[in-house]
């Protein structure tokens, strides 16, 4: 998540802010300090343009995915069955 923040050029403060939640929310979500909520992966991802399940990625799975384009396609194939 922090990576498509900081990719926008938003803080904490402005990513909280567009989804209607507390930074400290959001500080603690990157910090992985407290589970999220399925409805704010929802917010979040919105606010950043991204697609859900892109916010649940292991930086390894992100890198791929990023220097691999057609595995973004395949995966948004897969959630929509």
């Amino acid at each position: 998540m922090r990576l498509f923040r900081v990719n926008k050029g938003w803080s904490q403060e402005e990513l909280a802010r567009q989804c209607g939640l507390d930074r400290t929310y959001v500080s603690a979500v990157e910090r992985k300090r407290w589970n999220i909520a399925l409805s704010n992966i929802e917010k979040m991802a919105t606010a950043l343009g991204v697609a859900a399940y892109q916010l649940l990625l292991s930086p390894q799975e992100l890198l791929n995915l990023m220097t691999n384009p057609s595995n973004a396609q395949q995966r948004s194939s897969e959630n929509d069955i």
